[in-house]
């Protein structure tokens, strides 16, 4: 990881940047504790996320909706995981 200091439970291959990927909680506490700026939601689970927060929508001010590759690329990632450091 490239070391940015946000404490991620996730990380890049590619790019080594680190991500915070959190469960869903009622009570839309969805953030890291040190984290800042607005919360992604993926857009494929969108409805399924709104229903268990008890909400029709999202504030645009805290939430961003994106979309997510969900495609594998196997070869690319072995590649990279097997690379010399």
């Amino acid at each position: 990881m490239n070391g940015k200091g946000i404490n991620g439970n996730y990380f890049d291959l590619e790019s080594g940047d680190e991500y915070w990927i959190s469960g869903i909680k009622k009570d839309m506490s969805d953030r890291h504790k040190f984290g800042g700026g607005k919360i992604l939601v993926e857009k494929r689970i969108l409805n399924d996320y709104l229903k268990i927060i008890n909400k029709s929508e999202l504030s645009i001010s805290d939430y961003e909706i994106t979309e997510v590759e969900t495609e594998n690329p196997i070869e690319r990632i072995n590649e990279l995981e097997n690379r010399k450091a």
